[in-house]
């Protein structure tokens, strides 16, 4: 369990960083470099990763709460995640980045912990109850934001916050990190 915190407090505290970032920012421009410049060093840590196995080795057995054992021959999630950050941050509209990449910082945190605590039903290899607490944690997070975005309109937000807590509970074999807010902002951006 101690590990699972370890990683939901990681996903939480860099998740929620990417759309604060760019929220704040003037343009596309300084949060696109930045998340470029990010993705360029943990793809030269993935190489090193898979490259050298004893730094592999390391890895995992001294940051282990934050990787996931299947993981270890694969890329980890913060490099699906920074490439879905790029690609939403330079395809889409603003106000739709920052909602798809808020519901998944805190919605698959909230995911996580209610999904472990109190889950009973499964769903694929999720559960009901995980799925339920993603879709409030995002639609919350939604009807917040639109506070700041006018944009966001009811039938968005909740379009939004239910498409990402589908994607996170279907068995879609490329990681969630990276489905989540690209198909998320694809949906919502159609609607829009």
């Amino acid at each position: 369990m101690a590990k699972r915190w370890h990683r939901n407090l990681y996903h939480l505290g860099v998740g929620i960083l990417f759309p604060l970032g760019y929220y704040f920012a003037s343009s596309k421009l300084w949060p696109a470099v930045f998340t470029g410049f990010l993705l360029l060093l943990v793809l030269i840590f993935e190489i090193e990763r898979f490259t050298h196995p004893g730094f592999n080795n390391w890895v995992f057995r001294n940051i282990r709460g934050l990787v996931k054992e299947e993981e270890r021959k694969k890329p980890i999630g913060t490099t699906f995640f920074l490439v879905s950050v790029l690609i939403t941050i330079l395809v889409f509209p603003k106000f739709i980045g920052v909602a798809a990449l808020t519901f998944l910082a805190l919605g698959d945190v909230s995911a996580a912990i209610v999904g472990e605590k109190w889950g009973r039903i499964k769903i694929f290899n999720k559960t009901l109850e995980g799925f339920l607490g993603f879709f409030i944690v995002a639609l919350l997070s939604g009807w917040f934001l639109s506070h700041y975005f006018s944009q966001l309109t009811p039938l968005l937000i909740f379009s939004g916050a239910l498409t990402s807590a589908i994607v996170e509970i279907l068995p879609i074999p490329l990681d969630d990190n990276f489905t989540i807010p690209l198909i998320t902002s694809l949906v919502m951006w159609g609607i829009y």
